[in-house]
């Protein structure tokens, strides 16, 4: 059992992978998780609260209140690229084989993954 701190506001998502957890939070940040401390985080991942994670196939897609999915390496965190879902942003991702999707109250929005 293991209680990890680190976030200064709420923390809206989690997923794992590999032994690792992905954290996001309304401090506009993402944390990475071993076993029982921090081992990265990557302060302003978006431009407002970040709602949810996801991950897939080495990948790590992470949506906020800022309209943006970016995605990332899960390996080294660096950042692939940003699909845009639009003014409203978006508080749930969900991510499969080359096919990603985001919803906040109205419509879900799917992609095809060519990053």
């Amino acid at each position: 059992e293991a209680t990890l701190n680190g976030h200064g506001l709420a923390v809206r998502g989690l997923a794992w992978s590999s032994g690792v957890l992905f954290s996001c939070s309304d401090d506009y940040s993402i944390k990475v998780w071993g076993s029982d401390q921090c081992v990265k985080t990557i302060e302003r991942a978006h431009s407002a609260a970040v709602r949810s994670v996801a991950t897939c196939r080495g990948r790590v897609y992470s949506v906020g209140m800022d309209g943006d999915c970016h995605v990332w390496d899960e390996a080294s965190f660096t950042k692939l690229g940003t699909l845009s879902y639009g003014k409203a942003g978006a508080t749930a991702v969900a991510a499969d084989t080359g096919v990603v999707a985001c919803c906040y109250a109205g419509p879900v929005r799917v992609w095809a993954e060519h990053l």
